[in-house]
């Protein structure tokens, strides 16, 4: 069950506009682990977490309807259904539930409902209570895949209707005796709706801000971010009440754009420049009327000497393939895939990944290894980018 959160700042590095934090977290009576970038427990396998060296958190993303939820209120068979796809089975060093309610245009959410979806997320395998996300939503029409249709997130429900749900699942989860909390930042949220926010979460131990991004860079939140982390006396920011000692969480971040680009840098990883210290997988498909099969193209594969994700059709891709074949050779050969590389892809960029953000970690202070990433053909647009928000947006 959710316990007490307790983040150590390792190491900080500010200079030249680019600000890394390098941070541990704790978890009740458990030791201090190291922050790397968070998995999803359905597409990772066992045989990679085993041989990273340092433990990954897993992320947890849990998508239900406000009907479903209620559903489950009245069937037990039903609840035990949902627990044991969505909730039991997920083990990790540090495990979080992010979760989106979806409800449809003009339901409300009542108190017992609330109250259910904090016992819910009040589970075993949970360690940080994350408030939920609140958005809207359509069901696709059916298809192979789907053959009733998929749930899908569009748009989070208006500020004036979050607040008040927020406010009520904080004073209920204190009730469970819940000491520590995420702060959650929804996507839809106006800087002009931020104080109001911070109000919300003034009385109530914070340490992770979970971001949500909604499949989008992280910069086009930038000017609520840079709020969040200022220093303000008159509101419950981040810095006020926790100093340095806190962590920003990026949540549905966009692992590349540049689609035409061969080597497309991994915004992911750079949002490590921008004060950020993890980030979790992609979840947001846009998707309209129903699904049309498409051949799949070759994957891009992560690149984590040049913090990269390859095109297949670059001049770098076989060199790439090259070191995924070796890599699947040294931990599934003999096992059967369809498509290896598809089957087997997510497994090897969050290697990729983990090895990009220890190489982070261990160069933090060394400004020819920055100087390096900054000015690599691929990554230099990107880094004047960040360096231009940290110090007009961030400040920092």
């Amino acid at each position: 069950m959710p316990q007490r959160i307790k983040i150590k700042i390792n190491d900080i590095h500010k200079k030249d506009d680019l600000y890394t934090k390098y941070a541990s977290i704790k978890v009740g009576s458990r030791n201090y682990i190291p922050l790397f970038p968070t998995i999803n427990p359905h597409r990772v396998r066992y045989n990679t977490l085993r041989n990273l060296t340092s433990p990954i958190p897993i992320e947890n993303y849990i998508i239900i309807t406000l009907d479903k939820l209620r559903a489950m209120d009245s069937d037990q068979a039903k609840q035990r259904a949902f627990i044991a796809e969505k909730l039991d089975n997920i083990v990790g060093s540090t495990t979080m539930f992010i979760t989106k309610l979806l409800i449809k245009e003009g339901q409300k959410i009542s108190d017992k409902d609330v109250d259910y979806l904090v016992d819910l997320l009040n589970f075993p395998s949970n360690d940080i209570m994350i408030p939920p996300l609140v958005y809207h939503y359509i069901t696709t029409n059916p298809s192979n895949l789907f053959p009733n249709g998929r749930d899908m997130p569009t748009k989070g429900i208006v500020f004036d209707s979050y607040l008040p749900f927020l406010k009520l699942f904080l004073s209920k989860a204190t009730q469970r005796k819940i000491e520590s909390f995420a702060f959650t930042l929804p996507n839809n949220s106006s800087y002009a709706d931020l104080e109001k926010l911070l109000g919300a979460y003034k009385d109530y131990e914070t340490q992770i801000a979970v971001i949500d991004s909604k499949g989008s860079k992280m910069s086009q939140l930038s000017p609520q971010i840079s709020r969040l982390t200022s220093r303000d006396e008159k509101l419950y920011t981040l810095p006020e009440k926790n100093n340095e000692g806190f962590v920003l969480y990026s949540f549905d971040s966009v692992p590349y754009t540049a689609h035409q680009r061969d080597m497309a840098p991994a915004e992911n990883i750079l949002q490590y420049f921008s004060g950020f210290s993890w980030f979790g997988p992609r979840h947001t498909i846009n998707m309209k009327g129903p699904i049309i099969p498409k051949p799949p193209l070759p994957p891009r594969l992560y690149k984590s000497d040049n913090y990269s994700y390859i095109k297949h059709t670059s001049d770098v891709y076989a060199a790439a393939k090259k070191d995924f074949d070796a890599w699947y050779d040294s931990n599934y050969n003999g096992i059967k895939a369809k498509d290896k590389l598809v089957s087997y892809k997510k497994d090897y960029e969050i290697v990729g990944l983990a090895k990009s953000v220890d190489n982070l970690y261990n160069n933090i202070t060394n400004d020819k290894f920055f100087q390096g990433i900054a000015t690599q053909p691929h990554l230099s647009d990107a880094i004047k980018r960040i360096r231009s928000m940290n110090k007009k947006d961030l400040k920092i």
